[in-house]
């Protein structure tokens, strides 16, 4: 598996909202997998396939942002500051409290938000 920088990916995963997941709506990851994995392989100058794309999403976001949405008592550093706007698009309000707050508790950089995402 290739290491996917979070900015990267989640800069990347911005552009194709059909792969969000929003409502549970099926994701064609052959698809859309594909498209992300060519923006990623023409960033990183490295092989990305379908598979890293999907372990990346599935694994590794959407799983962490449950979690962290899910367990009200966290004080860990979360390191996912580059999926704020995920976290909002999908619900997850507890989730993008406790991103806001590492963001701004330890001084990580700025992350800019559409006012489309908050609607």
């Amino acid at each position: 598996m290739v290491l996917i920088s979070n900015v990267l990916f989640s800069e990347a995963l911005k552009k194709y909202p059909e792969s969000w997941g929003l409502d549970s709506n099926y994701i064609n990851w052959q698809k859309c997998g594909k498209e992300l994995a060519d923006e990623l392989t023409d960033k990183t100058d490295t092989t990305v396939i379908v598979g890293d794309v999907c372990s990346k999403w599935q694994t590794r976001r959407r799983r962490s942002l449950n979690r962290l949405n899910k367990n009200r008592k966290g004080t860990r550093c979360t390191r996912l500051g580059a999926y704020f706007w995920y976290a909002i698009k999908l619900g997850l309000q507890h989730a993008a409290n406790r991103i806001s707050n590492d963001i701004l508790a330890y001084g990580e950089s700025r992350v800019e938000i559409e006012d489309s995402i908050i609607d």
